[in-house]
């Protein structure tokens, strides 16, 4: 990493932690704010700016650096919040440079192999194993004297250790005795390990999905994927250390399915939402103008993003909700128009406008990346915002049918935003 970024880094880091706001526990109901990390002896919070400029941080070291091979997200932040407790503690506030160099020293020198283990439905394996792309399928036998339980089940003499380990066996194996279990090796944290294992088995899961029309009639049900999702019940993946009996085991459940409760309680947030307004709509069926109609497909893409597994297709459906709002009839650039309308419609004075632009201009500027091969990464905060801005959008459009009659009015309300 050049020294130039590294300083810009560390003027970044600099300006957090002078904003930081130290806290004292309990913590009461005066003391909210959007994240307050409790570090042991240091309490501190930051204010909606200065958590977005953190995000930054995280994200310019992920994307811009290519850490994301090697950190997750979640680990990168429990590292960089380590780092400002401790210069608040020390009160070295001008230590910043100090601590970014010695987070890309302990980045650079990171070398442990991690191999995850993720258990696999739908496939019936009558070889020894297949190795496809990056992954190996193969089976392991509860009993057997196979990796990862061989390495693991010579700490077996440790009582507290045996008592976890049938608790691992349990979640990996459920009530099988043996599983198809996909293998991937990386030099990562165990979470970004797993994170990574899980897209580069989507990917060949996705291809081995792709044979099947030609393998099997039509009327034969062919489904393959993570054993949790095929029994719809619990499950786990589990990452081991290439070399020690070092693991970190993540539950995965899906289902049973929770009801979608209808109560008085709910009828009120259905009402708030502008569900009721909705259907109104839909009573119309053709007599909707084109106002309402955008309202309707933005609420579809809005409901598929719901409704997806991976980050990236929720992501994509979420622009493709804002895009049906937003989308000027114009040949004027749609990223600039859609970043300017959200910060119109959402942003109540210059700052919060400004922020807007800039951060869905960001979001926005991932998409060519994503639906054209180029950089996939996509943070969990990235989601998070995405959600949060269509979900007000669309609460703010519902609410303003009986104003636009059509969608070109609402179009002209921007305009004259712009100049007002």
């Amino acid at each position: 990493m050049n020294e130039h970024f590294i300083i810009q880094l560390s003027e970044q880091l600099g300006s957090i932690v002078r904003r930081a706001k130290l806290m004292a526990l309990p913590l009461t109901v005066a003391d909210a704010l959007p994240l307050i990390a409790n570090r042991g002896q240091i309490v501190f919070g930051f204010d909606d700016a200065t958590k977005t400029d953190f995000e930054e941080l995280i994200s310019k070291l992920l994307k811009n650096n290519k850490w994301s091979e090697k950190y997750s997200e979640r680990f990168l932040s429990d590292q960089l919040l380590d780092i400002i407790a401790e210069l608040i503690k020390d009160r070295q506030l001008n230590a910043s440079q100090a601590c970014i160099k010695k987070l890309v020293a302990g980045y650079e020198s990171f070398t442990k192999e991690n191999v995850v283990f993720i258990p696999i439905g739908g496939i019936a394996l009558n070889l020894p194993e297949l190795v496809v792309g990056n992954i190996k399928f193969r089976k392991i036998a509860r009993d057997g004297n196979q990796e990862p339980f061989a390495r693991l089940d010579s700490h077996i003499a440790n009582t507290q250790w045996t008592r976890q380990h049938e608790e691992v066996k349990q979640r990996f194996f459920g009530g099988y005795g043996i599983i198809i279990c996909a293998e991937f090796r990386v030099v990562a944290e165990p979470h970004r390990a797993e994170e990574r294992a899980i897209e580069e088995c989507n990917r060949v899961l996705e291809l081995l999905r792709y044979s099947i029309p030609s393998l099997y009639k039509d009327f034969q049900r062919v489904e393959i994927g993570f054993l949790w999702e095929i029994i719809q019940s619990h499950g786990a993946v589990l990452t081991v250390e290439s070399l020690t009996p070092a693991y970190h085991c993540s539950s995965r459940i899906i289902g049973p399915a929770t009801l979608f409760e209808i109560s008085e309680t709910t009828l009120q947030a259905l009402e708030s939402l502008g569900i009721f307004q909705v259907g109104k709509i839909l009573q119309k069926n053709q007599e909707a103008n084109d106002f309402e109609k955008a309202i309707l497909r933005a609420i579809h893409w809005h409901g598929t993003s719901v409704s997806q597994t991976e980050i990236e297709n929720k992501f994509l459906n979420l622009l493709i909700s804002i895009e049906s709002l937003l989308t000027p009839k114009e040949k004027e650039p749609i990223a600039n128009a859609i970043a300017e309308g959200v910060a119109l419609v959402l942003g109540d004075d210059l700052r919060k406008r400004l922020h807007l632009k800039k951060r869905m201009k960001q979001l926005y500027g991932q998409r060519s990346g994503l639906s054209h091969g180029g950089s996939k990464e996509i943070l969990e905060s990235d989601l998070s915002h995405l959600q949060d801005i269509v979900g007000k959008l669309l609460v703010w459009a519902i609410r303003q049918v009986d104003k636009f009659k059509s969608h070109a009015e609402l179009f002209d309300w921007i305009e004259e935003q712009k100049l007002s």
